[in-house]
């Protein structure tokens, strides 16, 4: 919060906006889901690939142009996609080996 000067919120809007943060997640990771039939291969190591290349695609390219357009510190880049990164390869593996 620091970082962008924002203070943090209280209250219901907080609320809202954890439960629109859980459903836009929950939708990130089926959409990664649905590339695993693509591949033939279904083990740990290919659905986190999938993982990465689902951050590197809708995470990392449109937060770098948003970070260097409003020339926001590389420090909140790097801890808002980082974070983005483990969840999606987290997520891409579970998929990839459930399936």
């Amino acid at each position: 919060m620091a970082l962008t000067g924002h203070k943090p919120a209280q209250g219901q809007g907080r609320r809202r906006r954890h439960g629109h943060v859980l459903l836009r997640r929950a939708r990130l990771s089926i959409r990664s889901g649905a590339y695993g039939p693509l591949v033939r291969r279904h083990d740990l190591c290919w659905g986190a690939f999938i993982g990465f290349i689902c951050w590197l695609g809708f995470i990392a390219a449109p937060l770098l142009s948003e970070t260097m357009y409003e020339k926001r510190p590389f420090k909140l880049f790097a801890i808002n996609t980082g974070y983005w990164l483990l969840a999606l390869l987290i997520s891409g593996g579970l998929l990839a080996a459930w399936h």
